[in-house]
């Protein structure tokens, strides 16, 4: 299979002059690229007897960078990575809530994982306006492949100074591609840590659990990488550290492909953070001034994944 990347980029420009609307590319594999919009009329016999009766993909103009990450040339070496967020975004993982001029919000806002004590004695959901959905990136093996490799060179910087590892340790459940796909890149073992339920929920309090290695084992003095897709309160982490220490290995470094964390930053308990995107990301109460007139009037998707179309097309209205 094979693209080719200068006949996308000399054909852009001419055959985009041909198009009504600007918003879509069709890209033919293989082994010719062609730029066109999907609703333009174009009246030149020879464009249209290149297209007729091919098979093209569609792909929005907006997403152009993600060409070299999903349809590599197979001879190609991983693509670097220069907007690793965008990237995420382009592959439709990423929700910034559109706001007007005066900073009203145009689309909901998105509730978290995490949940605090309401004056009321009841548990709601922190909420804010931005939300990473990296499953969007596990998706696509090619796009972690880069990824890893990212991560690969900024585990090698020489202030690091971590030493040599010996495995990477995916935390649940976000954890496990990456980790899977680092292992691979940096030739080094691949562990993974459950969940346990140990408590179901009820109408007063959340469901119980703890973290185990039920299908893996940590060796005496082993050297590990915790690898995570988000990081933010580290709670997670914590009991992972936790364990692990309790069974003899030693946790070096914590990997992530987004550190959200409005206070941790490059270090916690004295273990260094790795990320690959580091952006504080503001979260509130339900009650905070910043977000309660939405939350009243309903404007607020608690389970973001389930609902991701809704917010993607309000992310698109908005823009």
């Amino acid at each position: 299979m094979e693209i080719y990347w200068a006949r996308v980029l000399e054909l852009a420009d001419s055959l985009d002059l041909k198009s009504s609307e600007r918003k879509l590319v069709w890209v033919r594999i293989p082994p010719r690229a062609l730029w066109k919009s999907q609703s333009a009329k174009c009246k030149s016999q020879k464009f249209k007897s290149k297209v007729k009766n091919k098979q093209f993909q569609i792909i929005p103009k907006s997403k152009l960078s993600l060409l070299p990450h999903i349809f590599p040339n197979r001879r190609m070496s991983a693509k670097r990575i220069e907007d690793p967020l965008g990237l995420l975004r382009d592959l439709g993982g990423y929700y910034s809530c559109p706001k007007d001029k005066k900073g009203r919000r145009l689309g909901p806002l998105v509730g978290y994982a995490e949940k605090y004590f309401a004056s009321d004695g009841s548990q709601k959901q922190w909420v804010g306006d931005d939300y990473v959905n990296f499953a969007m990136a596990e998706e696509n093996s090619l796009v972690l492949r880069d990824l890893a490799v990212e991560m690969k060179r900024l585990l090698q910087q020489p202030n690091l100074r971590i030493g040599n590892f010996d495995t990477f340790c995916g935390a649940p459940l976000g954890g496990y591609s990456f980790a899977t796909i680092l292992g691979l890149v940096c030739e080094k073992r691949v562990i993974k840590a459950e969940k346990k339920v140990t408590a179901l929920a009820t109408a007063t309090s959340r469901e119980q659990s703890e973290i185990v290695f039920a299908r893996h084992e940590i060796h005496p003095g082993e050297k590990i990488a915790i690898v995570e897709d988000l990081c933010n309160n580290f709670s997670t982490t914590n009991q992972l550290i936790d364990l692990i220490r309790s069974l003899g290995g030693d946790v070096v470094v914590i990997v992530c492909f987004l550190n959200r964390s409005l206070v941790i930053d490059s270090s916690f308990k004295e273990i260094p953070v790795i990320n690959i995107v580091r952006k504080q990301i503001p979260e509130y109460h339900q009650d905070d001034p910043a977000v309660r007139d939405d939350i009243a009037k309903g404007n607020v998707v608690l389970k973001p994944k389930n609902e991701w179309p809704r917010l993607m097309a309000a992310m698109e209205k908005g823009a």
